[in-house]
């Protein structure tokens, strides 16, 4: 007689073959970084977003012109870089991410550079471009979990399984 073992020790055999899924999706998600990008950026519905973009990023670079480097405008930077992000592609919100670091880089030694301080400059750059790239980097994947989310709403489960 073959005796079945306990369930405790059947444990981490389930627990290892769910997070399969998870370790798939991390993969696709790194070869989605590095592909051609499947989503074009379509301009011609988008136009109205392009243009509020440019025009807030203009009037945030603005502000942050006119104030000096009293205060810190890098939130405000991220808003055009969002709405990019959202509606074209990551893409195209990286390159508002890295306009945005160099514009609240520049404007803060704009006035005043001291050769000195250039370590200091491109830290200051490096940091916001992270930053701001990481927070672009999850609403991107966020809006490609939404799109994966509906497609498979709108074919009905295609396979009838679900995913926690």
């Amino acid at each position: 007689m073959i005796r079945r073992p306990p369930r405790s020790t059947l444990f981490p055999y389930t627990t290892l073959f769910r997070s399969t899924d998870r370790i798939h999706r991390q993969k696709d998600f790194l070869r989605r970084l590095k592909a051609p990008n499947p989503r074009p950026a379509n301009y011609a519905e988008n136009w109205a977003v392009i243009l509020a973009s440019a025009l807030l990023f203009l009037l945030v670079a603005a502000a942050d012109y006119s104030t000096g480097p009293r205060m810190m405008f890098l939130p405000l930077y991220l808003f055009p870089a969002m709405l990019i992000t959202l509606f074209l592609n990551l893409r195209w919100g990286t390159v508002i991410v890295v306009l945005a670091a160099l514009c609240a880089s520049t404007e803060e030694y704009l006035d005043k550079f001291d050769p000195s301080v250039a370590e200091v400059f491109g830290w200051n750059l490096a940091m916001r471009f992270v930053i701001s790239f990481l927070v672009i980097l999850l609403l991107d994947r966020l809006r490609h979990e939404n799109v994966l989310f509906l497609s498979r709403k709108q074919n009905g489960g295609a396979n009838g399984a679900t995913h926690a």
